[in-house]
């Protein structure tokens, strides 16, 4: 087995924990909208639409974890698409940040720490996935047949 090969099974892992991560907290947020809008404090902000804000979340992020799934069972990654995730991941972390710190809306103390917690573990996704992602591209120039430059192949 080759180093190349060894971080691309780094990635496909860290990308299918992702998955079971965003799909566990998609079905959390879809089925129990009412009682983590109240956790959160999403009621005073938002009024009658916190149930909804966090349902239409849930549903996102279970189908960004049917991609991740569809993503990984592919033979070969496409690096535009592994790029996607990774930056779909960053935007999830700046939005919280902007949540947290920019007076959007108003959070319970529950809701500030579920943000800042669940940003935090998003964030670390992001960067393994950044870190195996450069770490097989380094290791050999030409990149092999696991993963692709182009993004149009199948």
């Amino acid at each position: 087995m080759s180093q190349q090969s060894k971080y691309v099974k780094m990635l496909r892992r860290v990308l299918i924990a992702n998955a079971v991560f965003s799909g566990i907290f998609g079905l959390i947020f879809i089925f129990d909208a009412a009682p983590l809008a109240a956790f959160m404090g999403l009621e005073y902000s938002l009024g009658d639409n916190a149930n909804a804000v966090l349902i239409g979340l849930g549903i996102a992020l279970v189908l960004f974890a049917a991609e991740l799934v569809v993503l990984t069972s592919r033979k070969e990654l496409k690096l535009k698409e592994i790029y996607g995730v990774i930056l779909l991941d960053v935007g999830w972390v700046v939005g919280s940040l902007v949540l947290l710190f920019g007076n959007v809306i108003e959070l319970s103390n529950g809701g500030w720490w579920m943000t800042a917690i669940l940003a935090d573990i998003v964030a670390v996704f992001a960067g393994l996935q950044y870190y195996a992602l450069r770490k097989s591209q380094a290791e050999t120039p030409a990149i092999d047949s696991q993963l692709r430059v182009r993004g149009s192949e199948a």
